[in-house]
This record gives C-alpha cells, structure tokens and sequence, in this order.
C-alpha cells in the first residue's frame, strides 16, 4: 500500500532525493506519488511522499529563494511567496 501525506496543496515541501523545493501541486495515492512545482513555475515532478518533508528556511536559502509571507486579497489567508534572491 502507497504511503500518503498529510501536507494540503500549495506547501513548500523539501524533496529529500533531489534536494530541491518545490510546491506541493497534487498526490496520486494510486501510483503513489506526490507532485511539485519548481519556485516561479515549470515543469512539475514527481516523489515518493516518504521523500518529501516540509521545507525550512535554510532549505530556501540553501536553493537561493526567498519566502514572503504576505495575505492573499481572496479569502483573506496567508499565503507564501517564492522568489529566486536575485528577484528581490
């Protein structure tokens, strides 16, 4: 049976295999895998979710991003900004 996670759509997760960030897009609980998206876009991949964790803040400076928090002009919640350092 595939291991499922307990992380909602939109989480910045550390993908432990490749060692990059990315942003929790979907999990297919039949194959067993969870997709993320790089920071600012592109094309998703996809992990086992026994190899994603939440991702820290020195996992985002590790990857040269920065994480704002700001409050979403929909629904009023806060919501996480990912930018490469060069951006800001």
């Amino acid at each position: 049976m595939a291991s499922s996670i307990t992380y909602r759509c939109g989480a910045w997760l550390m993908d432990t295999e490749r060692g990059k960030v990315g942003q929790l897009m979907d999990e297919d609980k039949r194959d067993g895998v969870v997709y993320l998206r790089p920071p600012g876009g592109g094309r998703e991949w996809t992990v086992e979710p026994s190899s994603v964790r939440l991702a820290t803040d020195q996992d985002f400076k590790d990857a040269n991003l920065v994480r704002r928090r700001r409050i979403s002009w929909v629904g009023g919640r806060i919501v996480d900004e990912v930018l490469p350092r060069a951006a800001t």
